[in-house]
């Protein structure tokens, strides 16, 4: 049979010989990226959008688990070959080429392999010019950091011509396809692997082998391209232009579909709500999943059903999808556009949300895809946190060139070292500009947003409460309204974050926190410092001991720390006793200095109180640096209050640290009797 009439086509792998160079098994560029669904998912759906053909129509991406019959393409199996030869070149390479020889093994010639395809559809395709080495296919498929040649499709091969690395990784023998169709007509096949330089046969085969029947080149006749990678006509008989990804070796695992979703939804939703994406999810025979604007709200409501995004590490994308999709329907979410002159066109859509624990802000460039997630803090903007989720989009092709300039080869975060002059490996100004820009425009419009008319900027509190000013944490109508707002007073128990709407003292990174509390007002207790046990007229009374210097004594010789009740006698020794109190904080910027701000309410006088502070950092360790420099009642000692009396009713208490930062505190607090 004429080699033309078999499914293969006469397709086979060519490597280059006589390479005088060596590359081993770790991939370079590949270190940039994570074997993952969200990192295949954002470059080939990226890609995609960034070739759209129409605009005022979706792109489709479809994505499809298949089964290849290795018997058909005998030749493609001959790559096992290859791979042994790499193993015996490279031994120290086993960990990496070892379970893909292994993988060939389990094959056999009358088995399958599967393999993931990954189409587009209403979009331009990859020209080919075999002249033209930026041309969009050989970016792609032959080049190595090289960026695409057509401006118009800017996704193919991305800034840094690195991203394709990341779909290499997701086959577990390193290898694609691609089949192409152009909007001018052309079609484009080849298949690709990248292993390592190996000897075979006497001969030093280079690291890249091409399927092809070309000799090494791409195959542009449509009769000469296996119909297995034909790109298909659809229903009507017409053929739509585009670009077919085989990952090979891939097989769907059970969780695949949902993980496939759940990386659209986070990465894509703004796509998908405007419009300009459509993604299905099939095997060969069945639509598995569909998302498109019609079903994203469901969608993302069972998969993300919490509007918190709190966590370090991982991404809920609903509080971000609700202030662009619930925006006007309160004054809680709005929507600012801006014509920013380093930027261009750009719109910012901030929600408040009492239960966040960072400012944090969804960044998407001009195809909607998300680029990264950080927090005002991250972003060093310079501002506390309000307690508000924001989605900022450029909405311009300047301002989008200018920002992708910006990215770094995973697509996956904006920052000013990523844009550096390639001789002198200093950051570009542009690049210092146009972040400035960014960080002064959400500084401005997240205060503004957050702003109450005559009050310092309010800092929306974790539980659900404001950050409030001593005139906000006590009700002015209250009948016991304090006279002495000097009084200093402190709650006992912990502080969390969600009480003092403050971080820690690592202010670059965040760190996870229990649940707040659901209550405004949290409850404590504060133990007075003065005084002797004395028992009731009963002739008993529960204390907590807690003796000098921690030595024992009879009266706390059953008691060794202190933490716990016991029956009390009468002595000259100190005793303490716990007093029920309530609590509110905040922390406040003031004329440049951070001021901590504690209210708490009592129903009895208690005369003094030992306050002890601490602060601990993201590892839990106690900032042992830190000190108390000033307060408006009580002598600071280190970390330490002594004298703080507490009056019936209101009380307020103002200090400062040391380091001029804000804290998230614990506090124990000791009432001697």
């Amino acid at each position: 049979m004429p080699e033309n009439t078999k499914p293969e086509k006469g397709c086979k792998w060519n490597f280059a010989s006589g390479v005088n160079f060596s590359v081993g098994p770790t991939d370079a560029a590949g270190q940039n990226f994570v074997c993952s669904w969200d990192s295949l998912i954002r470059e080939c759906v990226q890609n995609s959008l960034d070739a759209v053909l129409y605009h005022d129509k979706p792109v489709k991406v479809r994505l499809t688990f298949k089964n290849l019959t290795m018997r058909n393409y005998p030749n493609f199996f001959q790559l096992g070959m290859h791979i042994r030869a790499c193993l015996d070149t490279f031994p120290a390479a086993r960990p990496q080429y070892g379970p893909m020889l292994t993988y060939f093994k389990q094959i056999g010639h009358d088995q399958t392999i599967g393999y993931l395809q990954i189409s587009d559809y209403n979009t331009k395709g990859m020209a080919y010019d075999q002249n033209n080495d930026s041309c969009n296919f050989s970016a792609f498929v032959r080049g190595v950091g090289v960026h695409g040649g057509d401006q118009d499709a800017q996704g193919r091969g991305g800034h840094f011509g690195l991203g394709k690395s990341t779909i290499f990784m997701m086959s577990p023998i390193r290898t694609i396809f691609v089949s192409t169709l152009t909007n001018n007509g052309q079609r484009v096949f080849e298949g690709v692997t990248s292993l390592t330089t190996h000897n075979m046969d006497g001969e030093r085969l280079s690291h890249i082998g091409y399927y092809d029947n070309c000799g090494g080149f791409p195959v542009t006749n449509e009769d000469n391209i296996p119909f297995r990678f034909l790109r298909k006509p659809e229903a009507n008989g017409t053929t739509l232009s585009g670009t077919d990804i085989y990952v090979m070796g891939k097989t769907q695992a059970n969780d695949d579909v949902d993980e496939i979703i759940r990386s659209v939804l986070t990465h894509y939703w703004l796509s998908i709500l405007r419009g300009k994406l459509v993604v299905e999810v099939a095997d060969s025979s069945t639509t598995l999943a569909s998302i498109d604007a019609s079903n994203l709200d469901e969608l993302m409501t069972s998969r993300y059903p919490s509007l918190i995004d709190n966590a370090r590490n991982s991404i809920n994308p609903r509080p971000y999808f609700n202030a662009v999709a619930c925006e006007g329907e309160s004054d809680d979410i709005v929507c600012i556009e801006k014509n920013l002159d380093e930027i261009g066109d750009v719109q910012l859509y901030l929600s408040k949300n009492r239960d966040a624990k960072n400012d944090r802000i969804a960044f998407f460039r001009q195809p909607c895809m998300m680029i990264m997630r950080k927090s005002t803090n991250q972003l060093n903007i310079g501002i506390s946190s309000y307690g508000v989720y924001g989605v900022f989009a450029c909405v311009n092709s300047d301002g989008d060139k200018l920002l992708k300039r910006l990215e770094n080869p995973a697509h996956n975060e904006w920052h000013e070292k990523y844009w550096v002059d390639p001789i002198t490996r200093r950051t570009e100004p542009k690049a210092n500009q146009v972040m400035t820009a960014l960080r002064n425009f959400l500084k401005e419009e997240i205060e503004n947003f957050c702003k109450k008319a005559g009050k310092e900027s309010l800092k929306m509190l974790g539980a659900g409460k404001y950050l409030y000013t001593y005139q906000d944490m006590v009700d002015t109508t209250n009948d016991n309204p304090v006279d002495n707002p000097e009084v200093g007073i402190q709650p006992g128990n912990e502080f969390s974050e969600f009480e003092t709407g403050v971080r820690y003292s690592y202010p670059d990174e965040e760190v996870d926190i229990q649940e707040p509390p659901t209550t405004s007002i949290r409850q404590g207790d504060v133990v007075n410092e003065n005084g002797s046990a004395t028992p009731t007229p009963g002739g008993k009374v529960d204390v907590l001991v807690t003796p000098p210097k921690k030595k024992r004594n009879k009266t706390n010789k059953k008691n060794k720390g202190g933490n716990k009740k016991i029956a009390g006698a009468p002595s000259d020794k100190p005793a303490s006793t716990e007093v029920d109190v309530e609590y509110k904080v905040c922390a406040n910027k003031e004329d440049g200095q951070i001021v901590h701000h504690v209210y708490i309410n009592t129903e009895i006088d208690v005369p003094t109180a030992l306050i002890h502070f601490t602060s601990k950092g993201e590892d839990g360790r106690v900032d042992r640096e830190l000190e108390i420099v000033s307060s408006s009642a009580g002598i600071p000692s280190g970390m330490d209050l002594h004298g703080v009396y507490l009056q019936k009713g209101d009380n307020f208490l103002q200090m400062c640290f040391n380091d001029n930062t804000k804290h998230a505190l614990t506090i124990s607090v000791e009432h001697k009797l």
